[in-house]
């Protein structure tokens, strides 16, 4: 497993934008503020790859997950930087899965002050992406 470079790549939530976390759950690592939730999943050596995604939850912090929610290259394509398929799920090799954690970091230290307004509120382009009914994962993650 490679818990512990998912939660150093991804410190900058707790660090800099006042999440709360990391706290490990059977399906990865995952962090929340106010009624958003970031959760890392991390299938394990067996499966080298790394999927990221936001979901909307409710006030008492329950998840609203099959309700509402996206995945990390759906934002990536909201916020410009490119089509979802670019950014890397599957992995071959464990150094694969790695840098694919770097680059889900990375994703998502750009996407965050888009999604996430100074006041922990959600900004538009948050509610619109967290709060989109759940779906499957797109193209490129399966």
């Amino acid at each position: 497993m490679y818990v512990a470079e998912v939660v150093s790549a991804f410190a900058f939530l707790a660090d800099d934008a006042g999440f709360i976390g990391p706290e490990r759950n059977r399906h990865g690592i995952r962090w929340h503020h106010g009624t958003l939730r970031v959760e890392v999943a991390i299938p394990g050596f067996r499966e080298p790859m790394v999927s990221t995604h936001l979901t909307m939850t409710a006030r008492d912090g329950e998840a609203q997950r099959g309700i509402c929610g996206c995945w990390l290259p759906e934002i990536y394509s909201a916020i410009g930087d490119g089509p979802a398929r670019e950014l890397p799920v599957d992995a071959s090799t464990l150094d694969a899965a790695l840098e694919n954690v770097r680059k889900h970091a990375e994703v998502l230290r750009r996407a965050l002050p888009l999604l996430l307004a100074r006041d922990g509120e959600l900004t538009p382009l948050g509610e619109k992406l967290a709060g989109r009914r759940w779906r499957d994962p797109p193209q490129a993650m399966r």
